[in-house]
């Protein structure tokens, strides 16, 4: 018994291993997905979908939804088809044993067939009809740019379009359609009108938008079609006409008036008529400035019509009256400037009022010789020329001016009257020689009765000379050398007698070979511009003893200077310690600015020098007391004059006659 059980046990278990070796059978999978339209993302109804590669198929609900059941494992692929779209193979999708794949697509609308263009075959979306009022029609057309028959209709809903050429049909694949469109615009709104025209088809739709403008029927424009409101007639008393234009921009007959109420506005071209619908009258306003009140006036014109009324401001200013005084260029003016030459200038008297005016012209300065026209009568925007003459004979030199006076019954005027009775001028001297130089002048005045110079060798010149013919200028001789003089230009006119300003000059200062200096002494003298034995100003030179210096000349009239030359010099001339060129000194300046330089070259004795550089001693010609002589002597607290011995060797800077 026992062994049977075990038997039975091993039977029972090899039967189980037996089943659990057998393959599972497996399930079967699903794709679920939806189609949508790519640009909208909206579902798409209809479509047909195809499973491949088994071609299954089916159509997509009202939600875009579809659905392939009981599919083995495996890779698929999705063909979605559907009128105005592009069809689309879809990515592989892989289905699971058991599971539902998603297989959501998007496919992408055709272009669609319907195309609205214009002649030229151009796509458009609007039309304008703009403002004229006979312009009622316009086209477009309806092209079928698709590959099979499309059905069209066209809807309008604004009343004021009268007609469609076409509202429905059919079309071949590239056949078009023309469609007139006809409006009425005495049904418009004044303003901008819009509508939209729909049209639709069975393969796209399109709107195309109406554009209408309406002008009022009583409209008032310029020449360049801009709405008009006011005239402005300004103040130009030559302006007295002004236009604008009624406009009917109706369809009817527009019946009009113009009424006016100031008698300043002497007339219209027309008060009262009719224009056709359409048309256009140019109307003229004038004006009468005579009636006008001085300052600014305004009115209005009253336009009335059938179809709208309209009013119109007018103004007009009016001056008070004025007397001008203008060139003859009738350019306000203010004075008359003769300059040097002119003898005669006009102007004109100019009555810019509305009556004959009185008017009275009054001068003062004798030199205005006459005037023409002194006084009278000027009608009204008339001018009249007054000529102005004057005597340059009697007139002074330089500038002058005078003002004329000029009175009327609406006021009155000044008028400057400038001339200029010419100048004298004392020139630059030339041709300046040791002894000789020219005096030069210039004049631009031509009524003088004498002209010439006033000389002397200080700033009061008193030696006359006098100058005859054109030429300003007088020859000098016999001057001495190195001297400064004086001189000026004079001219005598009408009694009068006028200067040019005081110049000077300086002769040539060589003297028998050597520089020399006038520094405006009383006594003329001159003076070396070195000291003996130097080659510059700057150069000590030669150190002599008394009796040397006494006799020191460089030939001519050179000598050594005085004990009361060198006082002339120390109390006429400006005394300055300075240093030139690296030589301490004194700058010794004359009363005419001319200058000498003594170097402080100190004194020798025997062989040795003392206090060059700091001290300077100048010889004199005159003797003191036994062996004594007098010198000048300078450090830079001063300079004094001393006598010492004459063997000495100082400095000697030579004077000449």
């Amino acid at each position: 018994m026992k062994r049977f059980l075990t038997l039975l046990t091993i039977a029972l278990s090899l039967v189980l291993i037996n089943h659990s070796c057998k393959p599972k059978e497996e399930e079967p999978g699903s794709i679920y997905g939806v189609v949508t339209d790519k640009a909208t993302g909206e579902p798409v109804k209809t479509a047909g979908v195809e499973l491949q590669p088994l071609g299954l198929k089916t159509v997509t609900g009202s939600e875009g939804q579809f659905e392939f059941n009981e599919l083995e494992a495996g890779d698929y692929k999705l063909f979605v088809t559907k009128t105005g779209y592009v069809e689309l193979v879809s990515n592989t999708i892989v289905v699971k044993s058991a599971q539902t794949a998603k297989g959501d697509v998007q496919i992408e609308k055709l272009p669609a067939a319907l195309k609205v263009v214009d002649d030229k075959g151009e796509e458009i979306s609007e039309l304008d009809f703009g403002n004229q009022y006979d312009d009622v029609s316009r086209m477009f057309s309806i092209f079928n740019d698709g590959t099979e028959v499309l059905n069209y209709e066209i809807v309008k809903t604004a009343s004021w379009i009268t007609s469609l050429s076409v509202t429905e049909g059919t079309l071949q694949p590239g056949a078009t359609k023309p469609v007139v469109v006809n409006i009425d615009r005495e049904k418009l709104q004044v303003g901008e009108n819009t509508t939209t025209l729909h049209i639709t088809s069975n393969n796209g739709s399109k709107q195309l938008t109406i554009h209408v403008e309406k002008l009022k029927v009583l409209n008032v424009v310029d020449n360049d079609g801009n709405e008009v409101n006011e005239l402005d007639f300004g103040s130009d008393n030559n302006d007295l006409s002004r236009t604008f234009n009624i406009v009917n921009n109706g369809g009817s007959v527009l019946n009009y008036q113009i009424t006016k109420s100031v008698d300043w506005i002497s007339s219209l071209s027309s008060a009262e008529g009719n224009i056709d619908g359409g048309g256009t009258l140019v109307i003229v306003v004038t004006i009468d400035r005579a009636k006008l009140p001085i300052g600014d006036n305004s009115s209005t014109l009253i336009i009335t019509t059938n179809n709208g009324n309209k009013q119109l401001a007018v103004k007009a200013k009016k001056l008070a009256p004025e007397m001008l005084i203008v060139n003859n260029n009738e350019q306000e003016i203010t004075k008359l400037d003769f300059g040097t030459s002119n003898v005669s200038m006009t102007f004109n008297i100019f009555n810019n009022g509305y009556e004959t005016i009185n008017y009275q012209i009054t001068k003062t300065a004798d030199w205005i010789e006459s005037i023409s026209n002194m006084e009278g009568t000027l009608d009204a925007r008339l001018k009249k020329p007054i000529v102005v003459v004057i005597n340059r004979n009697i007139i002074p030199l330089g500038a002058n001016n005078t003002m004329l006076q000029i009175t009327s019954d609406i006021g009155s005027k000044q008028l400057e009257v400038k001339c200029n009775g010419g100048n004298i001028v004392t020139s630059a001297a030339t041709d300046i020689t040791e002894t000789s130089a020219k005096l030069k002048g210039y004049t631009t005045n031509s009524t003088y009765t004498e002209k010439g110079f006033y000389f002397g060798d200080n700033l009061n010149v008193t030696t006359k000379y006098v100058v005859e013919g054109n030429d300003f200028s007088y020859q000098l001789s016999d001057l001495g050398r190195g001297k400064t003089y004086y001189y000026k230009a004079y001219l005598i006119h009408n009694n009068i007698t006028y200067y040019g300003d005081v110049k000077e000059f300086t002769t040539e200062g060589i003297h028998a070979g050597h520089e020399c200096v006038d520094l405006g002494l009383p006594s003329g003298l001159r003076w070396a511009t070195c000291n003996s034995g130097a080659g510059s100003p700057e150069e000590y030179g030669n150190y002599l003893d008394f009796y040397e210096a006494e006799d020191a000349t460089w030939g001519g009239n050179w000598r050594c200077p005085t004990k009361s030359e060198w006082e002339e010099l120390k109390s006429n001339c400006a005394w300055t310690w300075t240093t030139k060129d690296g030589v301490n000194g004194y700058e010794v300046v004359g009363s005419n600015g001319n200058s000498i330089f003594l170097p402080a070259a100190g004194y020798s004795n025997e062989s040795s020098l003392h206090y060059v550089g700091s001290k300077g001693y100048y010889w004199s010609s005159t003797p003191s007391i036994s062996d004594f002589a007098y010198y000048l002597y300078f450090d830079s607290s001063g300079q004094y004059m001393d006598h010492y011995y004459c063997s000495r060797g100082r400095s000697v800077r030579l004077v000449a006659e």
